[in-house]
């Protein structure tokens, strides 16, 4: 493949997850400075699940059958600009709620369209993947160094968080221009069945997937109590907030290490030893801050983080590219989103709300429930997943994913 492609790509994916980076880590402590309850902020978190389950039938049929996915993706990230600057104004819980469930009905489905992208253009996407995917790590690891910058000016901490979420609709804004001028043309393949996730063989001809699947739910699940929780334990464990954000991005940094290792671990150890690492690593995270009450464990379970989305969630998108057969690809990559960033992280956002209202500040008793389950899930995985061989690469679907939203 062409370098200059493979340039354009990591360009893409950089300035992607720059544009979350900057300020989604630090939301819930800008929701908190606004004075929300913690059923409230589970809410407006759970907006992006809201999205995730609504975006795809608004943008896939777009992306698909009109735009294509440059103009599509364009489209989405000039939009999601606009209402990203719009969010920033607001202070009460109904603005917050309404404009977050437009942002990420835009936001969410761009991602898919970047992997379909990339997958499109890629030769061995198994191999090719990880490394071009981890430049979008390193953008939001600059975000989050500039979002400490910010931070840092002297002025109240809520009037800075807002800054930091308008540096994102800006971040936003270049993404757009980058997708018209920077992208290469993708043809689409739409598929012939309108809502293809609802394709009723599929699990029937693929009966790991169902295993494959459940225990994404749970992992997805699970990722909300990282996702809502770590940047207010950071700050109720005394780290001011212009530190935060920087040192969340140690988990962007582990992160970098196992997407650089991934295609190495994919052909060492295969699909399914890779992803049981994955597992471990968020219920470590989670069994490793419900056993101590020190600002040390909690920067160092961020190093569980990158392990986690790397060798979980990424190697959850490379899975289904490779090991579901062509005429079922669109379905499974569907299915899988659905259940991770819709249907699992809602289930999760507002489990994590309920739980933080019931032991409010028990940081220890919190993160127990997630670590335990998680361990569950990993010895059922070992047991019950067979991995299956590898079929040749899919051609587009592009409204066939979503991300996750760790």
């Amino acid at each position: 493949m062409k370098r200059a492609l493979r340039v354009r790509l990591a360009v893409l994916m950089f300035l992607q997850y720059a544009s979350l980076g900057i300020w989604l880590p630090l939301l819930m402590l800008w929701l908190g400075a606004l004075g929300l309850g913690p059923l409230q902020t589970a809410l407006v978190w759970s907006t992006g699940s809201v999205g995730a389950l609504v975006g795809p039938m608004v943008i896939g049929p777009l992306a698909d059958r009109r735009l294509g996915a440059r103009h599509s993706l364009a489209l989405c990230y000039v939009g999601a600009a606009l209402l990203l600057v719009a969010f920033s104004w607001q202070t009460h819980f109904t603005g917050l709620f309404l404009i977050g469930v437009a942002y990420w009905v835009l936001s969410l489905p761009t991602a898919a369209l970047t992997n379909s992208v990339a997958f499109h253009h890629l030769p061995n996407a198994r191999e090719a993947f990880g490394p071009i995917r981890m430049w979008g790590t390193v953008g939001w690891v600059t975000a989050g160094l500039l979002s400490g910058w910010v931070l840092s000016w002297d002025r109240p901490v809520a009037a800075g968080l807002a800054d930091c979420i308008r540096l994102g609709a800006l971040l936003s804004l270049a993404v757009g221009v980058f997708c018209v001028v920077g992208l290469p043309h993708t043809p689409a393949t739409p598929s012939t069945r309108r809502f293809p996730a609802l394709d009723t063989n599929l699990l029937r001809r693929h009966r790991s997937l169902a295993v494959f699947l459940l225990t994404a739910f749970c992992v997805g699940a699970a990722a909300a109590y990282a996702n809502q929780l770590t940047a207010p334990l950071l700050r109720d464990r005394g780290l001011a907030p212009a530190y935060i954000g920087p040192l969340l991005t140690l988990g962007q940094a582990s992160e970098v290490v196992s997407l650089l290792a991934l295609p190495l671990l994919l052909r060492l150890c295969g699909m399914k030893t890779t992803l049981l690492i994955g597992i471990t690593a968020w219920c470590s995270r989670y069994l490793l801050l419900a056993s101590s009450t020190t600002a040390a464990a909690a920067v160092a379970s961020l190093a569980f983080h990158g392990l986690g989305i790397g060798c979980f969630y990424v190697a959850c998108q490379i899975y289904i590219d490779g090991e579901i057969g062509i005429e079922w690809r669109s379905s499974a990559q569907a299915i899988m989103s659905l259940v991770t960033s819709g249907v699992g992280s809602l289930a999760g956002n507002l489990l994590t709300g309920w739980t933080v209202q019931h032991f409010e500040a028990d940081y220890q008793r919190i993160f127990l429930g997630p670590g335990l389950m998680l361990a569950v899930v990993a010895v059922l995985f070992g047991l019950r997943f067979q991995e299956t061989a590898s079929p040749a690469p899919a051609p587009l679907r592009t409204g066939s994913a979503l991300p996750e939203l760790s």
